[in-house]
């Protein structure tokens, strides 16, 4: 069933025709752009109403221009947490959150402290095998204080063009020091309680990308519901068509808002990838709502 084909949902619908991009980075996570020339590049792809939702940090909002107040783009505020659920690594999304909010920022502070940590023993064990090229790579990002979320030390030592024989004595003998645990310690119950004590709303990001079969990703979802989440981005590049259906008919049975985004990170790819507007008209009204900025 093509997304063409959907069944129109009979509640919360955002009936005009706006080109919305609510999943974006910058450079204070993993994203190329500072947020000048991302809202710059919404311009120029005409977007109507935006979401930057960086990996834990709100860096992004500090950082808004004000140079731009010709725009007259909506922005919602957001952000991407990352968190653990039954020992499974996901991301929440956040929007219409106070981004001064001291819950918000504390638990982003926790999740980067974690990084900070992680990437700073991994960088000393790459002196110690004499690798100061990648362990340079690894400083320069904890000197700019952005980049390092979910940072794989793995494909580092890879794209270092470290031999094979290396990296795996490296992984072996340091498999279960923090520098190469891939799970921050940072729970769903937690965040979503975080993200609604500041207003906002709780979104579970891309399902499927989580390499879950069906019945787990449902699973999965069940157990957030019962936690209070707000609704689930349906319309990512990383859920298959099948997925979208069957998160659509889940959405609408326990009345759960729906959201989607480009995920833009860098690149040409145009923002406000969500211009169908079958797919505009299916945008939870509420997360629109929640824009505080127009620039």
């Amino acid at each position: 069933m093509s997304i063409d084909n959907f069944p129109c949902c009979d509640y919360n619908i955002y009936m005009d025709n706006k080109k919305i991009d609510l999943h974006t980075h910058t450079i204070y996570s993993d994203g190329s752009m500072s947020p000048a020339e991302l809202i710059a590049k919404a311009k120029k792809d005409a977007v109507d109403t935006l979401s930057i939702t960086d990996h834990d940090t709100v860096e992004a909002y500090k950082n808004l221009p004000t140079q731009l107040s010709s725009c007259k783009i909506l922005i919602v505020p957001g952000i991407e947490f990352s968190c653990v659920e039954d020992d499974v690594a996901i991301h929440l999304l956040g929007y219409g959150i106070d981004v001064k909010d001291g819950g918000v920022n504390q638990i982003a502070q926790h999740i980067r402290d974690i990084q900070l940590t992680k990437a700073t023993v991994f960088k000393n064990i790459l002196y110690d095998y004499k690798l100061a090229s990648v362990a340079d790579v690894i400083d320069d990002k904890i000197t700019k204080n952005f980049g390092l979320r979910n940072y794989s030390f793995y494909n580092a030592l890879k794209d270092s063009g470290v031999d094979p024989a290396t990296s795996l004595k490296i992984k072996q003998k340091y498999k279960n020091c923090i520098a190469f645990l891939d799970s921050i310690e940072t729970y769903t119950d937690e965040v979503i309680s975080v993200i609604k004590s500041a207003g906002g709303l709780s979104i579970l990001a891309h399902p499927g990308e989580y390499n879950l079969n069906n019945i787990k990703t449902f699973e999965l979802l069940d157990k957030l519901v019962k936690k209070d989440l707000n609704g689930v981005e349906i319309f990512h590049s990383a859920n298959s068509s099948e997925l979208q259906v069957m998160l659509d008919a889940f959405c609408k049975d326990n009345h759960l808002l729906v959201t989607g985004g480009s995920d833009y990170h860098s690149g040409e790819t145009t923002l406000g990838a969500l211009d169908n507007p079958v797919i505009n008209t299916k945008i939870s009204k509420e997360i629109l709502d929640k824009s505080e900025y127009e620039l």
